[in-house]
C-alpha cells in the first residue's frame, strides 16, 4: 500500500473548505444583491403610490377646454392604456365619450372623469399591492363622487326614494365601467391584478371629488 503524501488530507480537506467558502459569498452576494434591487423596487412603488394618489382632474378636463381629438379605434385598442393625447390620464374615446352622454352637467362629467381616471389607474399603474392600494383608493373617492350626483335625500325619505338614488349612482358608475373596459383584454388586466396583488386597506381620507361639485354650474 502506498502511503499518502504528507497533508494530503489536510490539503483536500482545504480545498473543500474553499469551495464551500466560495458558494457561500457568492450565495451571500446573490442575496445582497437581489435585497437591493427589490428594496429599489419597493422605493420605485411607492414613489408611484405617492403620484397616483396626488393625482387630480382639472376644471379643463370637465368643461372640455382641451379635447383631444377621436382616436382610432384600431390603434387605440393595440394596447390596454389605449390614448391618451391630451395626457391628462383619462383614454381619450372615455373621455370624449362621457362629455357626448352628460353635455349638461358638469357635475357628472367632474364625477365621472374622476371615476374614469381611477380605474385607468388600476389597469395601468398597478405593479404590486402598494400601487393596487393607492389606484383602489383613487377609484372609492371617485366612486364616492358619482355617489354625491345623485338626488339629494334624507333619511326621512322612503325606502324608495333611497332605491331610486341608488339606480341612478350605479347607472353612472357602470357607464363609466364598461367604457374603460370595453374588451376581454381590459377586462381581464384588471382581474388579474386582483388576484395577484390584493390586500386589505383602509380608504382614503381625502375628500371624495377632485373638484366640489357645488362649485360647478350644473
Amino acid at each position: 500500500m502506498v502511503p499518502m503524501p504528507k497533508g494530503f488530507f489536510l490539503r483536500r480537506l482545504w480545498r473543500v473548505v474553499r469551495i464551500l467558502l466560495a458558494v457561500f459569498v457568492l450565495l451571500v452576494v446573490g442575496f445582497l444583491v437581489f435585497r437591493y434591487f427589490e428594496l429599489e423596487r419597493i422605493k420605485e412603488n411607492e414613489a408611484k403610490a405617492v403620484w397616483i394618489l396626488a393625482q387630480r382632474i382639472t376644471l379643463a378636463d370637465v368643461m372640455g377646454e382641451n379635447l383631444p381629438p377621436e382616436p382610432n379605434p384600431e390603434e387605440n385598442n393595440r394596447t390596454l392604456a389605449g390614448i391618451d393625447a391630451n395626457t391628462n390620464g383619462i383614454r381619450d374615446d372615455v373621455e370624449l365619450a362621457i362629455h357626448r352622454l352628460h353635455p349638461e352637467s358638469a357635475r357628472i362629467r367632474a364625477a365621472q372623469l374622476q371615476y374614469a381616471r381611477a380605474l385607468q389607474f388600476e389597469m395601468e399603474d398597478v405593479t404590486d399591492s402598494i400601487t393596487l392600494v393607492a389606484a383602489a383608493q383613487q377609484q372609492g373617492r371617485g366612486s364616492g363622487c358619482i355617489y354625491d350626483t345623485g338626488p339629494s335625500v334624507t333619511l326621512d325619505d322612503p325606502q324608495e326614494v333611497w332605491t331610486e338614488k341608488f339606480r341612478i349612482v350605479e347607472n353612472r358608475k357602470n357607464e363609466v365601467w364598461e367604457l374603460v373596459f370595453d374588451s376581454d383584454a381590459r377586462k381581464d388586466k384588471i382581474e388579474d391584478n386582483a388576484r395577484r396583488y390584493m390586500t386589505s386597506y383602509g380608504s382614503s381620507r381625502e375628500q371624495d371629488c377632485d373638484i366640489d361639485l357645488a362649485t360647478l354650474p350644473d
